[in-house]
């Protein structure tokens, strides 16, 4: 779907079945093949977001806690 630009139909696979050209009016209909296997994102979801998650928290427990020793030597 676009307001002026190309509209077109793109396989599971990335290839472009059918498309309109730029500014030009045009109805689509086209057969599309189903995908039926299941994407890496969908096996294993957010995993980046929460390994991002886990690091940045265990860094600021290293912090803190290297913070705290050193306040207690010092003190």
């Amino acid at each position: 779907c676009a307001n002026t630009g190309i509209s077109c139909f793109i396989d599971p696979t990335g290839r472009i079945i059918d498309r309109a050209g730029l500014n030009t009016r045009k109805d689509l209909v086209s057969m599309l093949p189903i995908n039926n296997r299941a994407s890496f994102y969908t096996r294993h979801g957010e995993w980046l977001g929460k390994f991002t998650l886990l690091v940045s928290l265990a860094l600021i427990f290293i912090k803190l806690m290297s913070w705290i020793l050193f306040e207690v030597k010092k003190g």
